[in-house]
């Protein structure tokens, strides 16, 4: 009898095309990813792959039939779980995005967000990583910017303001970054653009830049709600805020989830209350 499981797999070989890369969005081993599809095949008895030049792994025309039921049999079990009149068994959301998305705009609204649907149970999860929608490591995740990869229903929630601060009183001529990889944002790049040179400093978060800008001197970037925190840093003069779209994001085959159509208007409804909160405050 075919293990259902196994079919996981197929899919993450799809989406990753070598073994290394399924194993890595399963969390797994090459061989293990290699030892599934094999026994998927043999109980089909077709080849449900074939290697390309380069080493690429590609489905054949038995493969996507196979995919196609796979992602069809999962959305009709979702919507017989959470359609109306289906199961109301608990349920846990995980949502994913950067840890100052969920540590300033929803751990502070989590209250009403345990209670937006019945027997909904919600876990945030902070990661630098983009867990896998697809694969089931995250049920909805907070982007900056919109996704353009395919097979995923996006709704934008908000602009987050990030700016350019520095001690108060002080001209710095140096400033903190965040690490190599994501120099290509558009707040690291006001930082470059301002400075003319790259961060003499790099940390691994926002909070750490902050930090390190008032222990150090030098002016950051981050933002507005981190960097504004205790008031010893202000905004650079004749600077103005970056704005980034924040999108929350889920997999196509969640499209009719009912539960999870509550929990991100209440996303929604969090961040854009927080962000009144903030600009009273301010």
């Amino acid at each position: 009898m075919m293990d259902w499981n196994d079919l996981q797999y197929v899919l993450a070989l799809k989406e990753g095309g070598t073994m290394k890369q399924a194993a890595i969005l399963l969390r797994t081993d090459p061989t293990t990813v290699s030892r599934h599809i094999k026994r998927i095949a043999i109980h089909f008895e077709t080849d449900l792959f074939k290697m390309q030049k380069g080493g690429k792994w590609v489905l054949t025309t038995q493969g996507e039939e196979l995919t196609t039921l796979a992602k069809n049999f999962k959305k009709g079990l979702d919507q017989f779980q959470l359609g109306e009149g289906g199961s109301t068994e608990c349920e846990t959301i995980v949502i994913t995005s950067l840890e100052f998305l969920l540590t300033h705009y929803l751990s502070p609204k989590i209250e009403s967000g345990m209670n937006c649907f019945p027997d909904t149970k919600l876990s945030l999860v902070a990661a630098d990583r983009r867990l896998s929608l697809a694969y089931g490591e995250a049920d909805i995740a907070l982007r900056f910017g919109r996704p353009t990869e395919g097979h995923l229903i996006t709704s934008k929630i908000a602009d987050i303001s990030f700016d350019l601060v520095q001690l108060r009183g002080t001209k710095p001529k140096e400033w903190i970054g965040l690490q190599e990889d994501l120099d290509w944002t558009p707040d690291m790049r006001r930082g470059v653009g301002h400075f003319g040179k790259p961060p003499i400093l790099r940390v691994s978060s926002y909070a750490a830049a902050r930090e390190a800008a008032i222990a150090t001197g030098h002016a950051t970037v981050g933002p507005s709600v981190i960097m504004r925190e205790g008031g010893q840093l202000e905004t650079m003069p004749d600077t103005s805020p970056v704005h980034r779209e924040v999108w929350s994001v889920i997999h196509e085959t969640r499209r009719l989830s009912q539960r999870l159509a509550a929990v991100r208007t209440w996303i929604k409804n969090a961040v854009l209350e927080m962000q009144l909160q903030q600009h009273n405050m301010a």
